[in-house]
């Protein structure tokens, strides 16, 4: 070994790391032979406790750190625009409420009062033009009613001739692909007869032709006798016969080509009557069609009549003004819209009501509004796991899930992206562990894990360095006899990298070894004491 202390090259580590690079100590030489690195040194160094660990399995947890807010997954103010007293508060900070529950009363006599004199003032005529309104909205109603229904008669009739229609397609489909089929199969009965027919009309032929020529044959061996010899006259029966067959089988060829005919007209017939019925269908549809526009015409007429009718009886103002006194005193009982806890009360009894009242918010489930910075945005995604503490919780560990990371970063008031050297973009993290005693408010921390492993073991980053040979080495202590320890470089395998530190494994890498963390202060090979021991 070289009596210069090695260079020690760090370890390459990741971009958003800051690195401290080991001081290089170089070899004193004096004269021709130089002086031994020993002689300059105590023969035993001390290596103080601090720059000592001892290896041992744990859990490493490679993470990007953010702060956040702890909020309420669902937040709902419940206001109100009147300026009626308050006369009775139902709930309290920390009650929990369920949907349309009544949080407190205003007062409505005024609003009563009101209305009472509202309906007085309305006059006979008014009655009349409520009449006439209620006239134009029966048959609005009725019209919208029938369509809605399915009841409206031109609807109705048109659907029906629809369905006829489609029925009278089907059938002529089918009448169409049967004979057909029939046709292309060879089971068309008025063919298959005039076939049958024609093979029957051949065969004679065949027979008579033969036995012509057998009577001629012995006619001819006969002599070629005239009448009235027998061989003469069974050879002109045969000839009669084979002319009769003949004239059969013309005939049943006729026959056949006349039948083959009638099919294939009968079969054009049929296709023509499946486009006609398809047509029909065609038209009975565009029919229904139009019979559905007609229909929603006349509901809109009946509407436009309802709206003419509001206006002719200039009853308008006096019915809006009625409406919105019964919807102010209906606002008068307010109620929560959802289910939660009340975390805030700001109606008090006595005083006007006006603004924001209540607050729910879900208790039970909680969120924590957060950012992280452009160079981790695209490594927190959601459903990443997140580990969360808490002052308030006296730093006890629970559990998250990403929900969201904004695609912009954060925006100023104006709605412009914020710029500078610290560009954040907003996330969401959902609390999923239970009774982790959160509050709403809290300063939470997090840490996005972006890997983790357990049962290995790790030393901080700078422990590591690149010996001269290029190999990723650590300094460790071997134990001497004495008591003392020989410093050693022990090859080691990175594993998972965090901030601070890195998984090692290797064949001198086990649980209980002693590992210099600062191994720029020693040397591979030097002999030290440890400081305590």
């Amino acid at each position: 070994m070289s009596a210069e202390q090695p260079v020690l090259t760090p370890v390459k580590r990741k971009a958003r790391r800051r690195w401290i690079v080991p001081v290089t100590v170089a070899a004193v030489v004096v004269g021709g032979g130089g002086v031994a690195w020993g002689l300059l040194q105590p023969r035993v160094a001390t290596v103080v406790a601090s720059d000592v660990m001892v290896l041992t399995a744990g859990t490493l947890t490679d993470s990007i750190s953010a702060t956040g807010t702890v909020a309420a997954a669902s937040t709902t103010k419940i206001f109100s625009t009147l300026t009626y007293q308050v006369t009775a508060v139902n709930v309290e900070v920390g009650d929990d409420v369920s949907a349309d529950q009544v949080l407190a009363q205003l007062d409505t006599r005024t609003l009563t009062k009101q209305i009472t004199s509202k309906k007085a003032s309305m006059t006979q005529s008014q009655a009349v033009a409520a009449a006439s309104l209620a006239s134009a909205q029966h048959k609005a109603s009725a019209s919208r009613n029938a369509v809605r229904s399915g009841k409206n008669p031109s609807i109705v009739s048109a659907q029906s001739s629809v369905t006829a229609a489609h029925a009278n397609w089907t059938k002529a489909t089918k009448t169409y692909e049967d004979f057909a089929d029939a046709l292309d199969d060879g089971q068309n009965s008025q063919l298959v007869a005039a076939q049958t027919a024609l093979d029957n009309a051949k065969a004679n032929l065949t027979t008579a032709t033969y036995n012509e020529q057998k009577a001629r044959d012995a006619w001819m061996s006969g002599g070629m006798p005239d009448y009235p010899d027998p061989l003469k006259v069974a050879l002109d029966q045969a000839v009669n016969a084979l002319d009769a067959a003949r004239t059969a089988c013309r005939n049943a060829r006729d026959a056949y080509d006349a039948t083959d005919t009638t099919a294939e007209n009968t079969l054009s017939d049929l296709k023509a009557a499946a486009r006609q019925a398809r047509d029909a269908y065609t038209s009975a549809k565009n029919g229904l069609s139009a019979a559905q526009a007609s229909a929603q015409t006349e509901v809109q007429s009946g509407q436009d009549a309802v709206t003419s009718s509001q206006a002719s009886g200039r009853q308008d103002a006096a019915v809006a003004d009625l409406a919105g006194l019964l919807a102010d005193r209906a606002s008068a009982t307010i109620a929560s819209p959802v289910s939660g806890t009340i975390t805030a009360v700001y109606a008090t009894l006595g005083a006007p009501a006006s603004g924001v009242l209540f607050v729910v918010e879900s208790t039970d489930r909680l969120e924590i509004a957060s950012s992280v910075n452009e160079y981790d945005v695209n490594t927190v995604t959601p459903g990443m796991k997140v580990l969360i503490t808490a002052d308030g919780t006296r730093d006890a560990v629970s559990e998250g899930t990403v929900t969201s990371v904004a695609p912009a970063s954060t925006k100023d008031a104006a709605g412009q992206s914020i710029t500078g050297s610290d560009i954040q973009y907003p996330t969401t993290v959902d609390v999923t562990s239970l009774n982790t005693g959160l509050k709403i408010g809290m300063n939470a921390r997090l840490q996005y894990v972006v890997s983790q492993q357990d049962d290995v073991l790790s030393v901080p980053l700078d422990a590591v360095y690149a010996n001269a040979q290029g190999s990723q080495v650590m300094l460790a202590l071997a134990p001497r006899p004495d008591g003392k320890y020989t410093v050693q470089e022990v090859p080691v395998t990175l594993g998972l990298e965090t901030d601070v530190d890195v998984a090692i494994s290797g064949g001198g890498v086990q649980p209980g070894l002693r590992v210099l963390t600062n191994p720029t202060k020693y040397r591979a090979g030097s002999v030290v004491a440890l400081s305590g021991a």
